[in-house]
């Protein structure tokens, strides 16, 4: 799942995977009040410049920019954690039956999705090797776009440098992120920052669309930690929120300053994952990453180019539907931008998948077996 990304110098070298639960109450901190205050600072400031998904690009860039200054910092785990279900919500809420009638033209994006997916991950990975000489099974786990949790997993069993392979995919996120707002916003000309006619005030929830939307977040999460969905912090909520409006049951969204305080807590993390990076030591690593970001975000660009008038889909919705950045982050960036968010967040879950079930699998089948490990299975750290 790509927004559950361990701290880029803190990876566990055990083999286990990490749990995800509701640790309520939180613990209010110093250090997180002064994360949570240079969060939303960064949020103001980029919703005055009127740019895309404004609260969650500032905070991610502020607080960023003061954890690689030194300044101590605390994620927001804890509150992400709970926000994560009021997001998916949010994005279920944008699901139409114009949605379900124009499902089955999906095939071909989904197809052009799979080959974008191999193309990323061996261009990728072949620059990474041949020109800047990382080990094969580094550049390959670095390279593939999704599937965060496991790829580091792999590279903690098989010996690959895990802080470069963690490194390379939060900075991944960051730079796709960053870098499509501001495509669409000099592209498109598209100034929406989460305010305007599609603002919901505090008080536009009567009390039944209220318990209706909680129960989707809170029955929603449990249910797709049951089912083991994946991404089911969100999808699960998003799934039990586009059923409702899709049935008519309701039309709410989740107020406007709840979703813009989600994205100042999603930012947060995002931004608190450099903790502790020292630039002077990776520069070189952390100048790969953001390259290798921009490069999958230039192959997105150019598939959507090549597949918009095949499918009859925009160059913008494909482009969103194929950036290697996250479910939550692009779903968000797809209401933000009036695209069809189910449209983009079918995709993201297509590709969270297909990572996940094929990139172990060509890891071992291919990688290793050119790296001379015929034992690799049984090697640990």
């Amino acid at each position: 799942m790509d927004w559950i990304v361990p701290n880029v110098l803190t990876c566990s070298r055990r083999k286990r995977r990490p749990t995800e639960h509701l640790p309520l109450p939180f613990k209010i901190t110093p250090h997180l009040l002064l994360t949570l205050l240079i969060g939303s600072l960064g949020g103001m400031v980029l919703s005055w410049l009127h740019l895309p998904l404004a609260w969650m690009m500032g905070s991610m860039l502020f607080t960023t920019i003061a954890a690689l200054s030194g300044v101590r910092l605390e994620a927001p785990r804890q509150m992400r954690l709970a926000v994560i279900p009021i997001l998916g919500v949010l994005l279920g809420a944008a699901f139409s039956p114009q949605t379900l009638s124009r499902m089955h033209e999906w095939g071909w994006t989904m197809a052009g999705l799979f080959v974008f997916g191999a193309v990323v991950t061996g261009t990728v990975s072949l620059i990474l090797n041949k020109l800047f000489h990382y080990d094969g099974r580094t550049a390959f786990l670095s390279a593939a776009p999704g599937g965060i949790n496991d790829l580091i997993l792999l590279a903690q069993q098989y010996n690959a440098n895990d802080r470069a392979v963690s490194l390379m995919h939060a900075i991944r996120i960051l730079v796709a992120v960053m870098t499509i707002p501001l495509y669409f916003r000099f592209v498109y000309g598209i100034t929406t920052s989460g305010g305007g006619p599609g603002y919901t005030p505090l008080d536009a929830l009567s009390p039944t669309d209220a318990l209706m939307l909680a129960a989707c977040a809170l029955l929603g999460y449990w249910l797709g930690k049951v089912l083991k969905l994946p991404a089911y912090a969100i999808f699960g909520p998003m799934i039990l929120s586009a059923a409702l409006h899709f049935g008519g049951f309701t039309a709410a969204k989740p107020p406007t300053m709840l979703i813009q305080a989600a994205q100042v807590i999603v930012g947060a993390t995002i931004g608190c994952r450099f903790l502790g990076v020292s630039i002077s030591v990776m520069f070189r690593d952390m100048l790969v990453a953001a390259g290798s970001g921009l490069a999958m975000v230039g192959l997105a660009v150019g598939f959507a180019a090549v597949l918009s008038p095949l499918t009859g889909f925009g160059v913008g919705e494909i482009v969103l539907a194929f950036s290697p950045g996250g479910l939550m982050e692009m779903g968000l960036i797809s209401i933000a931008m009036g695209f069809d968010p189910a449209f983009v967040s079918a995709h993201h879950l297509a590709r969270i998948v297909m990572v996940i079930v094929f990139a172990p699998l060509v890891f071992k089948l291919i990688v290793l077996k050119r790296s001379g490990d015929k034992d690799a299975d049984d090697q640990t750290r």
